[in-house]
């Protein structure tokens, strides 16, 4: 109800949210970080101590602030702090180096850094503007010289200046802005509006029925989206706890859940899938959880998931930029993204020739819409309510069902079955172009993990002869199995997919923030070290071991 009364002047935001909680119920715990627990109260307070110490530094609204932390509740509080005054947090991996860290950066025009004692050293090398620190470090660290630590000054010495207006911010306006940089070095901004938040936070809390009895265990980065806005965002609008991870590490999941007492997971990428690689243990049947939340999680884990844990699963899509949420919110079709949450924007799939990288219009000049299971893309109405941000202007579609009408496109193809759940095809910017034609890599991954013995796959693109792409895949083999040449022989033959040219066998596949696997990092080092490497024979049409 509170999203679908949500106009573009709604005042909403992050920072007005914690505001209202800590007023409505001062003394529930709000985030539990280190054995301590915070309570609202005491994490507005610390926001609003923050807030002046960003304005004696010369934070103004509308400023835009990188910010380099790693997951721990300083981030968030300078994010919820910059939120207040009506300025933007650019948030950037603390995890890059340098060089790609100084992109990032200039990405935007930031006014300032904020960063933890952990990443001051490479934020002063990567920004040439005011760096400041906040927060203390896990180990006696001194800053980096030319990094100011907030906290040396006295929130109490700070006058407000007239201009100061806590939580200006409304559903139009910019929140955040979430920045990643690519292994060949491209960078991609994501701009969060208020509107945008909101339909994540309060849209999570109300899917998961997240109440004052949950524990929200976070251990995805809060530099990622699924981290901010959807674990700690429906955490905080639900009156929920969240427990803060620094990482994901499936060697204590299941002891930190334990000692937490969490009941609900949110997760991202491939995380479910490392959970299942470690051995069944008794805790996973009698645990806390009732829930694993998230995206990206394939059918055939999605199965062995509530097998081994007896929790339900909830599938989340959101596209980062627009007002779109969908949710499986039955979670009777294992694999599926569901349907449009109430306040999201109005989903539709128009035909797409994937060949040309263009959506298909009929003479009249208005989109075709894609039938039941045929493959398209996903786009999303923009109407009065929504505001889109500049970075997104591209991407937006005009006259497709009627003349005037505004789309935004979201770059994933899907398929909407006859029930109207939608199901992910593919991301165009993965698809692979081959002399055969267009290949969808995530058909490949899905035959190659049928088959026994492989952990993790990926398929990707690499440079063939006369500059066009051949297929390829690279594949972890489980802890204590071996993958051999007849075992591929015997199962990939029976998906009705292309056969990567090589597939070769590596120790790791790297993931990034949202532990999906890194195709381009895979491309760049397509000729690197392999435990062993399959070769598919012209002749034969079979796999060997190649020498």
């Amino acid at each position: 109800l509170h999203l679908r009364r949500l106009e573009a002047r709604s005042e909403v935001s992050f920072a007005r949210a914690l505001a209202d909680q800590a007023r409505a119920i001062p003394d529930r715990t709000f985030f539990l970080f280190g054995g301590r627990a915070f309570t609202y109260r005491d994490a507005d307070a610390r926001v609003d101590a923050v807030v002046r110490g960003l304005i004696a530094r010369g934070v103004t609204r509308g400023a835009k602030v990188g910010v380099v932390m790693q997951g721990r509740p300083s981030l968030l509080t300078v994010v919820t702090a910059l939120n207040r005054i009506g300025a933007v947090a650019v948030l950037v991996s603390p995890k890059l180096e340098v060089d790609a860290l100084r992109r990032a950066l200039h990405e935007q025009p930031l006014a300032f850094v904020a960063c933890d004692p952990e990443s001051a050293s490479s934020a002063r090398s990567a920004f040439d503007g005011e760096v400041f620190s906040l927060g203390g470090a896990e180990q006696d660290t001194h800053l980096h010289e030319g990094v100011f630590d907030l906290e040396t000054i006295d929130p109490n010495a700070v006058e407000l200046p007239p201009w100061y207006s806590p939580n200006p911010g409304v559903a139009s306006d910019l929140a955040m802005i979430f920045v990643t940089v690519g292994a060949s070095g491209d960078v991609r901004a994501a701009a969060v509006t208020n509107h945008r938040w909101a339909l994540s936070a309060y849209g999570a809390a109300a899917a998961c029925t997240l109440t004052e009895r949950d524990t929200v265990y976070c251990c995805l980065p809060m530099h990622h989206p699924t981290g901010l806005l959807v674990s700690v965002g429906g955490a905080l609008v639900g009156g929920a706890r969240v427990a803060l991870a620094t990482r994901f590490d499936r060697t204590v999941f299941w002891d930190e859940v334990r000692s937490f007492g969490a009941t609900v997971v949110f997760y991202a990428g491939e995380m479910c899938r490392l959970l299942l690689e470690g051995r069944r243990l008794p805790i996973e049947q009698r645990s806390s959880l009732r829930l694993f939340a998230g995206s990206g999680l394939s059918a055939d884990a999605w199965r062995e998931l509530v097998e081994r844990t007896n929790a339900g699963v909830l599938e989340f899509y959101g596209s980062t930029e627009a007002t779109l949420v969908l949710a499986n919110a039955s979670g009777d079709k294992f694999g599926a993204l569901g349907r449009a949450l109430p306040g999201s924007s109005e989903a539709l799939v128009v035909g797409y020739d994937v060949e040309r990288r263009q959506i298909l219009r009929r003479a009249t000049g208005l989109a075709v819409v894609a039938g039941h299971d045929e493959t398209g893309l996903l786009v999303s109405r923009l109407d009065s309510r929504g505001h889109v941000p500049t970075s997104a202007s591209a991407r937006i579609l005009r006259d497709v069902l009627v003349r005037g009408d505004a789309w935004l496109a979201t770059g994933d193809l899907v398929r909407r079955d006859a029930e109207g759940d939608v199901w992910l095809v593919e991301r165009i910017a993965d698809i692979v172009d081959t002399a055969q034609g267009p290949v969808f890599p995530r058909a490949v991954e899905e035959a190659l993990l049928a088959i026994s013995g492989v952990s993790l796959a990926a398929a990707y693109g690499a440079p063939g002869e006369d500059g066009v792409d051949v297929l390829r895949a690279a594949v972890v083999e489980r802890a204590g199995e071996t993958l051999d040449a007849a075992l591929v022989n015997r199962v990939l033959p029976r998906a009705s997919v292309p056969w990567p040219e090589r597939i070769r066998v590596v120790r790791e596949i790297p993931l990034n923030d949202g532990l999906r696997p890194l195709r381009d990092w895979l491309r760049m080092d397509d000729d690197g070290a392999s435990v062993r490497t399959f070769h598919l024979d012209s002749e034969s049409g079979r796999y060997r071991v190649e020498a």
